[in-house]
């Protein structure tokens, strides 16, 4: 008789936007899936159909840029790169504008003047300095901050110029300017900077590598970084990364359903599943030593040396270490950080040892034994 195939269960909300976000490349307390899950919770919306053509339109050219330049024997040439800056700055002008959905209201450096004076940023010995290429400007508020870079392998690898810092970095830093208090274009002397302060968003790109930067006030600086090749074979990834860059979740709904609002949310919820987390291994810490205590009377009702060592503080530190290790295995296999090696697979895939493991039968202890405090 022919197999009946059954369907597979359909992925929850949850489930979908974990896997896109494990595609991008994080850096710090980037966006968890709770505060993800209320704002989506039918998933991340597709990219419309205008922005999908504008992609499909803008996308080869570029990508035929990118390849002359690497595959080039005279990558240092001047004119090579001027080729590829201009292929890259008009491939960067589609997405900014008519793929995130900037349109006018993104503004050019060159437009704004007072822009790279208030998030300049400079090297410790004041030699190498950092402007934005433009900004997301509505209504003389900056939402967010572009950085338009020559090629690179990463936009994490430490740049050559004299200051030691990456292109992310660099980013961080003009979010964070002493003074980034810009004035708009409004009247002279008039204070046109948003209630909300400074922005903490911002965009960093060399035309393939696109971050995602976040550099609230006072808190810590986190980065996703994803590749426009994959945007094709990763349509979720695209999809993600063009709806929190949208002008819908930088300046528009409500204040709580923006995306620094999203990044204040993540890092509260990661601190409540550390806390939760905290409290289950304590409780498998408890079960451990009382099963370890169980072990101990029974060998010793049967004549038996103690299998345990007298030291009860040991043992407790000894079941602590295990399980943390566990919890290690278990979040890294979740997340298939584990070694793709069979021989690896076959040792740390902890969940397949529930089809070999079998419970002992429970028998009532008599001298319960605990954990020291």
């Amino acid at each position: 008789m022919p197999q009946v195939r059954r369907p597979r269960p359909a992925r929850s909300v949850a489930e979908t936007h974990r896997e896109w976000l494990a595609l991008v490349d994080t850096d710090g307390p980037f966006l968890a899936v709770p505060p993800l899950k209320r704002v989506y919770p039918q998933g991340v919306p597709t990219v419309s159909a205008a922005a999908h053509d504008a992609l499909r339109d803008a996308k080869p050219s570029f990508d035929k840029a990118w390849d002359t330049w690497h595959q080039s024997d005279s990558q240092r040439d001047p004119d090579a790169l001027g080729t590829y800056r201009t292929a890259r700055d008009t491939w960067v002008d589609v997405v900014v504008r008519e793929v995130l959905g900037w349109q006018d209201d993104y503004r050019p450096a060159a437009d704004l003047p007072t822009l790279t004076q208030a998030y300049r940023a400079a090297s410790p010995d004041r030699r190498t300095s950092v402007t934005p290429t433009g900004a997301l400007v509505h209504a003389d508020r900056v939402a967010a901050l572009l950085l338009v870079v020559d090629p690179v392998d990463s936009l994490r690898d430490v740049l050559s110029d004299g200051w030691a810092t990456s292109p992310v970095d660099r980013m961080e830093a003009m979010l964070r300017a002493e003074s980034a208090s810009w004035k708009g274009h409004g009247a002279e002397g008039t204070d046109t900077s948003s209630a909300d302060g400074s922005p903490s968003i911002g965009v960093v790109t060399d035309g393939r590598w696109w971050a995602l930067v976040s550099a609230p006030p006072g808190g810590t600086a986190a980065s996703g970084q994803v590749d426009a090749q994959t945007w094709v074979e990763e349509p979720a990834t695209r999809d993600g990364f063009v709806e929190l860059l949208s002008v819908k979740r930088l300046l528009g709904g409500r204040p709580d359903d923006r995306l620094p609002a999203l990044f204040a949310a993540s890092v509260l919820a990661a601190e409540e599943i550390t806390e939760a987390l905290g409290v289950q291994v304590r409780r498998a810490v408890e079960l451990v030593v009382s099963a370890l205590s169980q072990v101990t009377v029974d060998t010793t009702d049967h004549g038996q040396p103690d299998p345990l060592p007298d030291d009860g503080d040991a043992v407790y530190q000894a079941v602590v270490t295990v399980l943390m290790r566990v919890v290690f295995l278990l979040f890294a296999q979740e997340r298939d950080r584990c070694p793709r090696a069979s021989c690896s697979r076959t040792a740390t895939a902890l969940p397949r040892c529930w089809t070999t493991w079998r419970p002992a039968p429970a028998t009532r202890a008599k001298r319960p034994w605990t954990a020291p405090t």
